[in-house]
């Protein structure tokens, strides 16, 4: 299996392993796709949801680089992004160094990026504490969900 499969494996697994439902995922290979307009529809390469903490993840995964500009990236997923429904976008590169100006486009955007050590960290915390993963990456990628409740208190 080339580098690019391969990290969309690690991935799917991670956020499986994590309690997510995905796509793909390991009963089939088959990737999300979500629909831009009529007949057009793009894959993502990863799908993870919580239908009970409603919370839904997109990702692109990158074990090289990414054929257009890195702002053209981030502007095409942010568009899926809205197509989908989704939470957030997930941007996991493993391949190449990401300079702090587009790490903080992408970021300003609501974005998240993960490289290597926090694709290793994440899969390290999901071997570990299993299901329960999922409540440490959602608050990572900065997804609030009906679980949260604000508790005020007011001085009688």
């Amino acid at each position: 299996m080339d580098k690019g499969p391969a990290l969309n494996q690690r991935v799917w697994k991670l956020f499986e392993k994590a309690g997510f439902s995905t796509e793909p995922n390991s009963s089939s290979a088959s990737e999300h796709a979500v629909q831009l307009a009529p007949g057009k529809n793009r894959n993502v390469d990863l799908y993870a949801h919580d239908p009970n903490l409603k919370a839904l993840i997109i990702g692109s995964n990158k074990a090289g680089g990414w054929k257009e500009s890195w702002s053209a990236h981030v502007n095409d997923w942010e568009q899926i992004c809205k197509k989908a429904n989704a939470d957030t976008v997930l941007f996991v590169i493993t391949g190449k160094e990401i300079s702090p100006e587009d790490s903080k486009y992408a970021r300003d955007k609501g974005f998240s990026i993960w490289t290597e050590d926090e694709l290793s960290y994440y899969e390290a915390v999901a071997e570990a504490i299993g299901e329960y993963a999922k409540y440490e990456i959602i608050h990572a990628l900065g997804i609030n969900t009906k679980e949260e409740k604000s508790t005020h208190r007011v001085l009688v």
